[in-house]
């Protein structure tokens, strides 16, 4: 999954100014309120959402200079890079699950379902709640849509599905192919998209390689070789000091710089990605990719 992907399906775009974690602030109501005003208090003890909070302000006058500064920080809530907070929470509870860490993706799961109803025809559900591709975000139109699929339940079925599925089978632009059509959220998160970036949440750091999904990220004609990712990704994630290499990762790097030199993408997937372990579909499999925006 994508920033542009995320933020087609949640509305959070995936830029925008750092965010700082301080995972007391709920023991720490009293500093709320210093930041944020006197309206706030009634939530700090709650799970906050952001049209709660704006509700709370709407009718606000400020009377004094403070209070104007109260209601400015308010606004400049929605300038903070909430969607690359998510998608790092995302990434670090599929890894999580990947390891048998956790059982669960938590609330999360619902966005891969969403993405796996738009990107993968076998797995999708019998049809959207509105057949419209105007509906964004695009959550929206998969909210109490049927499941009428026998093995919606049946985790082995899902992964015999996977592993034959085949490049005919997968909706590769399920957004559009004219970037300019889409919501401003969307469009703000096609930068990070093109980038192998590191993105910060509150559980960790999270990498996103645009490099590994050149079709998607970059509009490839077909999947490209990535290279090996420097050994030191495997300790970003539990980065507290935030160093200059840090820095770096957090701005993001181009993605078309991290392609390696071999033009074979089927020999790499049948070797270190997918068939390896499945010998038998290795043969006769089609790698082309329909053509995508430039």
């Amino acid at each position: 999954m994508t920033p542009k992907d995320f933020s087609a399906i949640t509305g959070l775009p995936v830029c925008g100014k750092p965010l700082k974690y301080d995972m007391e602030a709920h023991k720490k109501p009293k500093e709320v309120v210093r930041l944020f005003g006197t309206p706030i208090a009634s939530l700090i003890n709650t799970k906050i959402k952001y049209r709660d909070i704006v509700e709370k302000y709407k009718g606000w006058k400020p009377q004094t200079a403070v209070q104007e500064h109260h209601l400015a920080k308010v606004d400049e809530i929605k300038d903070y890079n909430w969607g690359g907070a998510g998608l790092s929470c995302l990434y670090l509870s599929m890894d999580a699950i990947s390891r048998r860490i956790v059982s669960s993706s938590g609330g999360y799961w619902r966005a891969w379902e969403v993405w796996a109803c738009e990107y993968l025809k076998p797995l999708a559900l019998s049809r959207p709640c509105t057949d419209e591709d105007s509906q964004w975000p695009r959550a929206l139109r998969w909210l109490s849509a049927p499941d009428v699929r026998e093995t919606s339940h049946n985790l082995e079925q899902f992964r015999i599905t996977l592993r034959y599925i085949t490049t005919d089978q997968v909706n590769w632009y399920p957004w559009g192919t004219d970037d300019t059509t889409l919501p401003h959220y969307v469009q703000s998160s096609i930068p990070a998209t093109k980038q192998r970036i590191l993105l910060q949440g509150p559980a960790g750091y999270a990498w996103y390689l645009g490099e590994r999904v050149a079709v998607q990220s970059l509009g490839a004609p077909d999947q490209r070789i990535p290279k090996r990712p420097p050994p030191t990704m495997l300790k970003d994630m539990k980065v507290y000091a935030v160093d200059n290499k840090t820095k770096a990762s957090l701005k993001g790097f181009k993605a078309d710089d991290w392609f390696a030199e071999k033009a074979d993408y089927g020999v790499f997937r049948n070797e270190y990605v997918r068939y390896k372990h499945y010998p038998s579909v290795t043969d006769n499999v089609s790698f082309s990719f329909p053509n995508g925006p430039s």
